[in-house]
């Protein structure tokens, strides 16, 4: 009897506690997988689903719920029918329509819906058959998303189900050729980072830029079975200090033009890329490039939608507010209008009674030289005071005309 398992799974508990996250990832990633290879089913249900209940309690959604399926799949292999119905009820959202999770494949050779028992395919007689049926169902899900976000996530769903890699990127061409990390799975970490948009200088540590590179320039796909032992990457720096073992990188081509770039890597096992899973990479390859290419448009029309509805918001605004000076001027007219009547008539009227006020000035004044009585010095005074505020009056009506006419010439 193999205890393999069980010490990995005890182990990855204890990490667990210990507040250690990566290793305690890795371990119980490891106690599943010795759980299967040794036939002990429970034992690799039992390690899928704390694996998967630590993810979701990290906040890393897409793994945790893909370990709570692959924890689903084996209590339903081991005949425990009511856990897979408590886990459902418990993460509804775990098999939910239109995910990669939902194809699986039972004994009899036929594709079918975990979550509600319905075969989705006929039964399968070759690989051929399988690999069309598997391309069908997926090239379904990504052809119907418009939204990048969205879209990369189904992708990096479909990259973990079927490329047997511990290290995977998705790489995207930008307008200037740049190639951007767009979409990274790295199980040994515990992390799925997607729309990151980093240059590929910041990921120099993390994947083999020379296999990249190969890629893009040459246009076709990079298989390493050994790529620490054979090839013409033995000597590069990165593979060395990592230990990469297998490596697959391939080309997202639509009608020619280079879109991205899928990464991947193993560190494991030795030819983790097996033609199957190649096969099945390389027929999704071109749904890929096509619904990235589509989405990026859609994405790019959405924002010129509201780029173009921005600068609509602005002409209306910039009208409105023309229409409201307009109307401005068309009421400071008809002010300027009332104001100047009335005050050319104070002005007229203010200039004819200092005139009468100087006449009857120099009336008072030719009667000094006889008898002037006080009385009349007092009005004398009085005239003065009167025609110089009268005069004042003058100047400010004045004033205030010239204000006026300068506005309605402005409007």
């Amino acid at each position: 009897m193999n205890f393999l398992h069980k010490h990995l799974l005890l182990s990855a508990e204890i990490a667990r506690l210990s507040g250690h996250k990566a290793p305690a990832f890795k371990l119980y990633r490891q106690a599943g997988e010795a759980a299967a290879a040794n036939g002990y089913i429970y034992e690799e249900a039992l390690a899928y689903e704390r694996l998967g209940k630590f993810y979701l309690s990290d906040k890393q959604m897409a793994l945790g719920l893909f370990y709570l399926t692959e924890a689903c799949h084996a209590y339903a292999k081991w005949g425990a029918e009511g856990k897979v119905a408590l886990l459902q009820l418990t993460y509804p959202d775990m098999l939910k329509d239109g995910t990669p999770f939902d194809l699986r494949r039972s004994e009899d050779g036929r594709w079918q819906n975990l979550a509600k028992g319905e075969t989705v395919a006929p039964p399968l007689s070759s690989k051929d058959d399988f690999d069309a049926c598997l391309v069908i169902q997926v090239s379904q899900l990504l052809s119907n998303e418009r939204s990048l976000e969205k879209l990369l996530t189904k992708l990096m769903h479909i990259i973990i189900v079927n490329a047997g890699a511990n290290r995977s990127f998705l790489l995207l061409c930008q307008p200037d050729q740049q190639l951007l990390v767009q979409g990274e799975i790295c199980l040994d970490e515990g992390h799925v980072k997607l729309l990151e948009g980093a240059p590929l200088s910041q990921k120099q540590d993390k994947l083999c830029l020379a296999a990249v590179s190969y890629v893009e320039r040459s246009g076709k796909t990079l298989l390493l079975n050994d790529a620490i032992g054979e090839g013409n990457f033995i000597e590069n720096p990165y593979i060395i200090a990592n230990n990469v073992l297998s490596v697959l990188c391939m080309p997202l081509m639509h009608q020619t033009k280079l879109i991205g770039i899928l990464y991947l890597e193993n560190t494991l096992n030795k030819g983790a890329f097996t033609a199957e899973r190649q096969l099945i990479l390389s027929l999704l390859s071109s749904q890929m490039a096509i619904s990235i290419e589509n989405s990026l448009l859609y994405s790019n029309l959405e924002a010129k939608i509201e780029e173009r509805t921005k600068s609509l918001r602005l002409l209306q605004k910039q009208m409105a507010q023309k229409e409201k000076m307009a109307s401005l001027g068309v009421l400071n007219a008809g002010i300027a209008h009332e104001i100047k009547n009335p005050l050319n008539s104070i002005i007229n009227f203010s200039a004819f009674s200092t005139s009468q006020l100087k006449t009857f000035q120099s009336i008072l004044e030719k009667e000094r030289g006889g008898s002037f009585s006080q009385e009349h010095a007092q009005v004398l005074n009085a005239v003065l005071t009167l025609s110089s505020h009268l005069q004042s009056i003058v100047s400010l009506g004045k004033g205030i005309a010239s204000i006026v006419n300068q506005l309605d010439r402005k409007i």
